[in-house]
């Protein structure tokens, strides 16, 4: 199973950033918040996937897919980006 996820990325000056999780100095965790974008996707080919977005505002973007049959601490999250004129 594997889990696809398209963002919305915070701009300042040169940096883009999502924020997936944050912790503070008392220990206290609070969960991410990410803008996640809804999209729509229908199989394309025999193992690919065609993602539609409808109304998508101008910024820069990423999509990552994860498996959380998967997860440990050694797995890399791996990000392809893109951006909206």
């Amino acid at each position: 199973m594997q889990i696809v996820n398209v963002i919305k990325f915070d701009i300042n000056g040169n940096a883009r950033r999502a924020e997936m999780s944050k912790v503070n100095s008392f220990g206290g965790e609070t969960s991410n918040n990410m803008k996640r974008i809804d999209f729509n996707a229908k199989k394309y080919g025999q193992d690919s996937y065609l993602i539609s977005i409808d109304g998508i505002e101008q910024g820069e973007y990423g999509i990552y897919v994860t498996n959380p049959n998967e997860k440990d601490e050694k797995n890399d999250l791996i990000i392809a980006t893109f951006g909206v004129d």
